[in-house]
């Protein structure tokens, strides 16, 4: 759950103009949000290798995010 927080916050952050970071935001906004509706009947081993793919490209999104916050090449 919180990492679909930590991509809704991006996602309502981010400038109507960055459309390309826009839908990546939405993509794991869902994609957090599929994980939780599978916590319950999904295989515990894959189920946290998916988990821990996604939480390693949110985490290069926001860093993509920072860098470029502080180039001033993203409106936010």
């Amino acid at each position: 759950r919180v990492l679909e927080d930590h991509a809704q916050f991006l996602l309502d952050a981010l400038a109507p103009e960055e459309t390309e970071d826009i839908h990546r935001a939405m993509y794991f906004v869902n994609r957090f949000d599929t994980f939780l509706s599978r916590i319950n009947t999904a295989s515990l081993v894959e189920f946290a290798k998916d988990v821990k793919q996604s939480a390693e490209e949110i985490r290069q999104f926001k860093l993509n995010i920072i860098k470029k916050q502080l180039e001033g090449k993203i409106v936010i």
